[in-house]
């Protein structure tokens, strides 16, 4: 009991020191607060003054597991619920179609590649590393297109094509991550015919319709209850909460992918609800990521495998510098030229640059490392997400304050 109080205090007492000086990072230090979070946990950590070991507390695989699953499906419910009402029945859907489509494509197969040549892994690990890091963490990328300094320099197009692509490429990345893992685990042929009927037709188009009505059905009862009297404002930041965790937690029991779920509901809950408002989107926004979000950068800083940085450092530093250059911006400086939300080439480079890896890609190593793959893959995912956390952090500021001013900005992007 003793360890997890000392779990308890280091992770709340980061969110309370980070939540006393969020508009230091927000507006004026080139650091992110997840960035600043790994760090308290790399110090608090084995490596540190040894305060927080989450062996301690039970398998950390495992623990650190279900708790990237419920921060992710609180990101993904915030990314939903922080895009315009109907945002996926526009013209401006024809951005994150081309992200989630050929984006992911371009980079999977870039991934798959430099991890197959720099760690001169099996073909099917390197695709299974590619298919962990393709997915753009909603969490980092929330820290990068939220707050005052963003919604006063970058177009809302930008922010919000940003915010779809993270939302939604998480739950799809569940398909990449498991085509390579059934692969290494059986036959060919059998592994193509699991992918293609559980792991598509029921772990992921379930979870679709599952998440659908799930969203409908909230937003159905939150309509009702507010034309009733029944409800207020801080209902309805507490419904869309509370459906985060309904949606993950009731798809994942079916055996099927709760994130993408989550995702869903969430985008449904916000087109559906008629009074949900942006100063009810921006409370629940920031009491999520304080309190959902944060405390697990913590507990990923205490558990980096540290031992193997200090052994193989340059190869899965090496590999990471590498994902971060060559991963996503080359592929998405041409996919950036067709999509509405990016006409200048500002918006496309940062588009093309900021798409962070993060939680997203560590639950999913973790899944990886729970079927059985190797350590590499654990890793060479470790040692990405920390390198991205800092140098997209430091990045963030200073490419957003290269934008002009938002009224120029918006005369000359489309209002998506």
């Amino acid at each position: 009991m003793t360890d997890f109080h000392i779990a308890i205090l280091c992770t709340t007492s980061v969110v309370l020191v980070l939540g006393l000086t969020s508009g230091l990072f927000k507006s004026t230090l080139p650091l992110s607060e997840p960035m600043v979070a790994i760090a308290a946990g790399i110090a608090v950590g084995p490596w540190g003054f040894g305060w927080l070991r989450l062996e301690a507390l039970g398998d950390p695989h495992t623990l650190l597991e279900q708790v990237a699953r419920l921060t992710i499906a609180v990101a993904v419910v915030t990314a939903a619920v922080r895009l315009p009402r109907g945002y996926f029945t526009t013209r401006a859907a024809l951005g994150p179609l081309l992200a989630l489509g050929p984006g992911m494509l371009i980079m999977w197969g870039v991934s798959t590649l430099l991890a197959w040549l720099i760690l001169g892994v099996p073909g099917w690990t390197a695709a299974l590393i590619g298919a962990i890091v393709t997915p753009t963490d909603p969490v980092l990328a929330g820290s990068i297109v939220t707050g005052r300094l963003a919604e006063s320099k970058l177009p809302e197009g930008v922010r919000s094509l940003v915010t779809g692509e993270s939302g939604a490429n998480d739950g799809l990345g569940y398909a990449f991550v498991w085509l390579p893992l059934l692969m290494l685990a059986h036959p060919p042929g059998e592994a193509l015919r699991l992918w293609l009927v559980e792991t598509w037709l029921w772990e992921i188009l379930a979870a679709v319709a599952v998440g659908l009505a799930a969203g409908w059905i909230a937003s159905w009862l939150a309509n009702g209850a507010r034309r009733l009297g029944l409800t207020g404002e801080t209902s309805l930041v507490t419904m869309t909460l509370a459906l985060a965790f309904v949606a993950v937690s009731a798809v994942k029991l079916m055996g099927s992918d709760g994130i993408l779920a989550a995702f869903c509901a969430g985008a449904v809950f916000r087109t559906h609800t008629t009074s949900h408002t942006d100063d009810e989107n921006e409370q629940f926004q920031e009491a999520a990521k304080r309190f959902f979000e944060l405390p697990v950068f913590v507990l990923s800083g205490a558990f980096l495998p540290v031992e193997a940085f200090l052994r193989d450092g340059w190869m899965l530093f090496g590999l990471a510098a590498a994902l971060l250059l060559l991963r996503r911006p080359p592929g998405y400086w041409l996919l950036t030229r067709a999509m509405p939300q990016t006409p200048r080439r500002r918006d496309r480079a940062f588009v093309s640059w900021f798409g962070p890896v993060g939680i997203a890609a560590l639950f999913y190593a973790l899944v990886g490392h729970k079927e059985g793959a190797a350590a590499i893959v654990w890793h060479a995912t470790a040692a990405t997400v920390l390198l991205s956390a800092v140098v997209h952090g430091v990045t963030a500021t200073i490419g957003t304050r290269a934008y002009m001013p938002a009224r120029r900005a918006n005369r000359r992007a489309d209002p998506w």
